[in-house]
């Protein structure tokens, strides 16, 4: 018989028992609530699943929920439903948890499927409301688990209820019109063009502004024809922006101070100070975007800044953000349409962005946000659409995607500023989107601080480029999913899923993870130490997808995806991928290669069930296993460091081990290869069968004395390595790929040596480009600081090598290279590459990212313009702070010249000792007495002085050093303050203050005057901190 469900009819409102039940019921099927009784003359509702319902697991009676499988759709859980009761009608329909109706495909407009149809199938979380004849409803939450490695239900969870209990509600709010008479003063005109218009800035900043003052207000934006132009919108706490259908926001570019003031912003991943994005908010709560109409640029000419020479080369040098600042430097780094910093509780709702000069969203380190049928339509250069950058509890549904480059991207700090952020991007849902061109969803890149546990469900991947009408390959779309592994160092990449994805036309790869080669890494930092794949490459690891299928794409209306690849997926030996999950993935492709559809290098945990490419399928059968790994005899240790000496003077290591494996034959059809640092340190094995067992032997040589990451490499195949073959299509197979990756960490000695060098420049470089400087006329000197890898001991009598100077003129002379800039009267920029030779020891190339010549100082200050920056600093507590600006004292408050170097000296008073720095309210890692800085911006300067027992106690000894004070005196003195110190450790204030005032009466005794008084000011502040 089938189950029976009866509950009371009466509910309040959809949405909020929506979110009421999501909150206290949860989402799982069976985690149950008492139903209520019913009351007199109130109907009962009874529904029971269908025979047969293959869709429909559970029905749980107190609980209000039903379990669906994965991928069931709105109309199969309609029919698979019925009354309980012969004699009653029930129509269903099925809601989000916003109470909006999802739409069974069948029930759409057939001109409707190719363009803007969302898939229906359901989510956890979705409603079904069942009605009777008489308008009585009842709801039924829907849960849709999903089981390991391909989904995790609690996480999904969690995400949810975050959003859904934190999403702003403006509909109390106040509404300030900003066509009312009462802002009509402040429109003022600004020539655009040729052409005067209103300007709406200041009329948008009262608004705001009044809303701030009402506790929270919506800003209304009426419909009209005109577009309201204006500068940065800066949002405060509790403010909607509802821009009513027909209403178009253009901002003006008019990149002044006036316009977009001076904000902290990012560019690609990199936090510095520059012009205000023109959606912005900074520290901000309950904020949304809402309504039916549009926001973008019409012209985005002035957005343009010298990247690479500002703020690349402040990430590369670690700089900090509070001396980061473009703005005074007059730098208009591009900016995203939206920029939310720091922010948290938003909403962004059914309006269209458009046209951007970089990323259109890009929420910077914010938590639990709702982004929902909204529509991103910049196609202009690297006009992502929504990138949310070291972000948090994010939901992403329901919206219309079509930009040129990525669609969603999901980020967290390039290179140096991820770990500087420690956020990853993390907890996101992105469901029930239609991607309509460019890739669908991206990590990376720029994602140095990870990226983890992302939920993708029931979108719809239908692309089209609609900008080149001539050929039908490039209107389609790139990717469905894609990992970019440039900028992101270590950063690790996990826990991501797809499921229920419908595919349409797409370009390049079905799955994509792109491999960085090793010296690109190196100049990704700027930094020349930063060597080897280990500090370079990302964790990547439980990636899953399943029920992936294939639809008719808007190019031709045929049921064809047009992938050109279905995985490639690489990477290097270092960094193997662990753990790539397909199941139930049907895809139908008119340009996969039969004999091509593989790509993959350095997988371990690679499972596939039940994939269907054309004619293809795939299970994972076979298995490959790595064991028993020696390095020149001694056994290679997991999870800790291996000592081993290398063999005569070349630096001779031998890998041996064995492959356990069920493959037939696999020492004349697989392959095994072991490499050092880079994969370019690599050697192939030589395999042998010895019984049951294939074991195998690598030879590495000039593997120099100090650390070293070992990796060994078994696969199925002998596909050549990308550092024999780079070109991908000989890399590609049809067969699948099984790979074993094992990796060591070991610690080489040997007559071979290795070398560390660090690199310093002499003049000290400017504090414009934290890269050599060179001036044409002058010179500048790097000095090469070469020491032992093994012992750290200084090593000289080096031989300097240098290559692709592109045209700077380079002198070398022992560990010093000379550098002499040109004479034409362009800024020149290059690369060189250094080597450090010396006999017996191995070395590797370093790289200078950039070098940068230019002809006279007038062309340096227009990338920096001379300005001055009010610097202000101040002491609390018991001691002087004094300035200078290059060598010269300064009062606080000064204008302080850029380029100038400013050094403080802190002089605590007897007794007192410094607590700390501040620059600009941060603290700062400092613990010294001077703190130097090169001036850029406003800066104010904080130092704070403190008394402890111990400070206190050695004033007194140095006074009797002095003859300032009698052993006697010290005596007394010392013995009071140890009995207020026992006193305050055994948590006895009030005894520990009378002991401080037998010091204090002590100390008034002494005869010196400026003693007496330095004491009874220190003791007076110990009491205070007790």
């Amino acid at each position: 018989m089938s189950p029976t469900v009866s509950v009371v009819t009466n509910r309040p409102p959809r949405l909020l028992i929506g979110l009421l039940s999501f909150l206290l019921v949860g989402v799982g099927a069976n985690q149950a609530v008492a139903a209520e009784p019913a009351e007199p003359g109130t109907a009962e509702i009874s529904i029971r699943a269908a025979q047969p319902s293959p869709n429909v697991e559970e029905l749980d009676h107190a609980g209000r929920s039903i379990t669906v499988v994965s991928g069931t759709t709105v109309g199969q859980l309609v029919d698979q439903v019925e009354s309980a009761d012969e004699e009653a009608s029930y129509t269903f329909e099925v809601v989000d948890w916003r109470g909006e109706e999802k739409i069974a495909w069948r029930d759409r407009p057939v001109q409707d499927d190719l363009t803007t149809k969302r898939l229906d199938m359901m989510t956890t979380s979705d409603r079904l409301v069942v009605t009777d004849g008489s308008g009585a409803t009842a709801d039924y939450e829907v849960a849709v688990p999903g089981d390991a490695p391909y989904w995790n239900d609690e996480t999904y969870a969690r995400i949810q209820e975050s959003v859904a209990a934190n999403v702003p509600d403006p509909s109390s709010y106040a509404t300030f019109d900003i066509t009312s008479p009462a802002y009509a003063g402040l429109v003022r005109q600004v020539e655009v063009g040729g052409e005067a218009v209103d300007d709406y800035t200041r009329v948008f900043r009262q608004a705001i502004a009044d809303s701030t003052a009402a506790g929270g207000g919506t800003v209304l934006v009426p419909a009209r024809a005109e577009k309201y132009r204006t500068g940065a919108i800066q949002f405060e706490n509790n403010v909607d922006l509802h821009v009513e259908d027909g209403a178009t926001i253009d901002f003006l570019d008019i990149v002044t101070g006036e316009y977009y003031p001076r904000s902290l912003v990012s560019f690609e991943g990199i936090d510095y100070y520059g012009f205000s994005s023109p959606l912005y908010a900074y520290d901000k709560k309950n904020i949304s975007i809402t309504g039916a109409g549009k926001i973008e640029f019409s012209k985005t000419s002035q957005w343009s800044g010298d990247v690479n020479n500002t703020i690349r080369n402040w990430n590369y040098a670690n700089t900090p953000i509070e001396r980061r600042d473009a703005f005074s430097l007059n730098q208009k780094i591009p900016a995203s349409l939206l920029q939310f910093n720091h922010s948290k509780n938003i909403l962004i709702e059914g309006v269209t962005f458009g046209n951007s000069p970089f990323w259109s969203l890009n929420p910077n380190q914010c938590e639990n946000l709702l982004v929902r049928d909204i529509t991103t339509t910049s196609i202009s250069s690297n006009s992502d659409g929504f990138n949310p950058e070291s972000c948090r509890n994010v939901i992403v549904e329901n919206n219309l995607f079509a930009n040129q480059d990525d669609n969603i991207s999901l980020k967290s700090g390039r290179t140096n500023n991820g770990p500087l952020r420690q956020r990853p991007a993390e907890n996101m849902i992105i469901r029930g989107n239609i991607f309509w061109q460019g890739s669908g969803i991206s990590v990376g890149s720029e994602s140095a601080g990870g990226v983890h546990d992302i939920y993708v469900e029931n979108n719809f991947y239908n692309s089209l480029h609609e900008t080149d009408e001539s050929d039908p390959m490039a209107r389609l779309g790139r990717n469905i999913f894609r990992i970019k592994t440039a900028n992101s160092l270590d950063g690790t990449f996990e826990n991501i899923y797809f499921r229920n994805i419908a595919v349409g036309g797409m370009r390049e790869n079905f799955f994509h993870i792109e491999r960085v080669a090793d010296q690109a890494m190196w100049s990704q930092t700027g930094q020349i130490g930063r060597y080897g794949t280990k500090k370079n490459v990302p964790h990547i690891r439980n990636l899953a997808m399943s029920n992936i299928f294939s639809v008719a794409n808007r190019a031709t209306g045929e049921v064809d995806s047009t992938f050109s690849g279905f995985i490639e997926a690489e990477i290097s030996d270092l960094r193997p991928i662990d753990g790539l999950y397909f199941k139930d993935i049907d895809i139908t492709s008119s340009r996969i290669d039969g004999a091509q559809n593989l790509a993959i290098n350095n997988v371990t945990n690679l499972e596939m069930d039940d994939v269907r490419i054309n004619d293809s399928r795939y299970d994972t059968d076979r298995s490959v296993r790595i064991e028993d790994v020696a390095v020149n005899g001694v056994a290679a240790k997991d999870g800790s460091t291996t000592s081993v000496t290398s063999d005569g003077d070349n630096g001779t290591l031998e890998v041996t081990g064995r492959v356990v494996t069920d493959i037939p034959d696999f020492e004349n059809v697989g392959s095994v290869r072991a490499s050092f640092d880079v994969d370019e340190n690599f050697a192939p094995a030589e395999l042998t069968r010895v019984g049951d067992e294939v074991r195998f032997t690598a030879t590495l040589t000039d593997v120099g004395a100090g650390p070293h990451d070992l990796a060994v490499v078994a696969k199925n195949n002998t596909i050549p390595h990308y550092v024999v073959d780079d070109e991908i299509d000989n890399r590609k197979g049809a067969d699948l790929v099984v790979h074993d990756v094992e990796t060591f960490d070991l610690d080489v000695d040997g007559s071979l040596r290795g070398m560390d060098v660090r690199f310093e420049y002499a003049p000290a470089l400017t504090p414009y480009s934290h890269v050599p400087v060179v001036m044409a006329g002058e010179s500048a000197r790097v000095v090469a600081a070469v020491t032992d890898a093994k012992t750290g001991e200084p090593v000289g009598d080096v031989t300097i090598g240098v290559k692709d100077q592109n045209a700077f003129g380079v002198e070398t002379d022992g560990n010093v290279i000379t550098m002499t800039g040109l004479t034409d009267d362009e800024i020149v920029r290059g690369n060189i590459t250094v080597s450090v030779d010396k006999p017996g020891f191995v070395s590797k190339p370093h790289q200078f990212l950039r070098v940068l010549s230019l002809p006279d100082r007038a062309r340096l200050d227009t990338i920096m313009p001379a300005y001055g920056s009010r610097t202000t600093y101040e002491a609390t507590g018991g001691g002087d702070l004094a300035a200078t600006a290059d060598g010269v004292l300064f009062d606080s408050g000064t204008d302080v010249d850029a380029g100038q170097r400013v050094e403080l000296a802190a002089t605590p008073d007897p007794g007192f000792l410094l607590d700390g720095w501040k620059l600009n309210g941060v603290p700062i890692d400092q613990t010294g007495d001077s703190y130097s800085f090169t001036s850029l911006s406003e800066a104010d300067v904080r130092v704070e002085f403190v008394v402890t027992f111990a400070s206190l106690a050695a004033a007194v000894d140095d006074y009797v050093a002095g003859g300032q004070l009698e052993a006697s005196q010290a005596e007394r003195l010392h013995a009071q303050l140890s009995a207020a110190e026992r006193f305050d450790r055994r948590g006895q204030p009030a005894q520990a203050r009378q002991a401080m005032d037998r010091f204090a009466a002590a100390a008034d005794d002494v005869s010196d005057d400026d003693t007496r008084a330095a004491l009874l000011a220190a003791v007076e502040a110990l009491k205070d901190r007790l």
